[in-house]
């Protein structure tokens, strides 16, 4: 069908199989009959109490102190598994606001600046307009840096903001 992106295709540059094939039809239809709603502990007990140790082996890998953990630690560890990456950056940029404006007035929310590199996802745009993050910086990469962000363009950014009154929020890279 002319005019639509084929996600099915192999020509297609972010392929990735999903429901073109028997098989999978088939463990979608097994995941769809299975599936429990796990939004909360009330929920679904065993998928909180799963998601819960998942977190911990990947505090774990990563080689964290207990502190990051559900189980074991002495602080406010855990985490949660978001089911998008949009989600993600929707949750890590509320509780980087939060954290950003306790104790503060409610106009500090008007100084907040979040800044992505030219590469990062529009999810991070998106998700700043989700928030209400009004002055979102897009810093530029160069080609002979392939394309990775330089600290010192991120650092005269920071100092120019801070001339403003305004008040780094958060840095996304690609």
């Amino acid at each position: 069908m002319p005019g639509v992106t084929h996600w099915q295709s192999p020509s297609f540059f972010a392929y990735f199989p999903s429901n073109a094939s028997f098989p999978a039809a088939l463990a979608d239809m097994w995941s769809s009959a299975l599936s429990m709603i796990g939004f909360s502990w009330a929920a679904s007990p065993v998928s909180t109490e799963l998601e819960m140790a998942m977190m911990d082996w990947l505090a774990e890998l990563c080689g964290l102190p207990a502190s990051f953990r559900c189980n074991g630690g002495s602080g406010p560890g855990g985490g949660v598994i978001q089911g998008t990456a949009s989600e993600a950056a929707v949750v890590a940029l509320l509780a980087a606001r939060a954290r950003a404006l306790r104790g503060k007035s409610p106009g500090d929310k008007l100084k907040l600046v979040a800044y992505a590199s030219d590469q990062a996802h529009s999810c991070f745009r998106k998700a700043c307009m989700v928030v209400g993050i009004d002055h979102v910086r897009s810093l530029p990469t160069r080609e002979e840096d392939n394309w990775e962000l330089r600290p010192e363009v991120l650092q005269q950014r920071l100092l120019a903001a801070c001339g403003r009154s305004l008040r780094g929020l958060s840095r996304t890279t690609s």
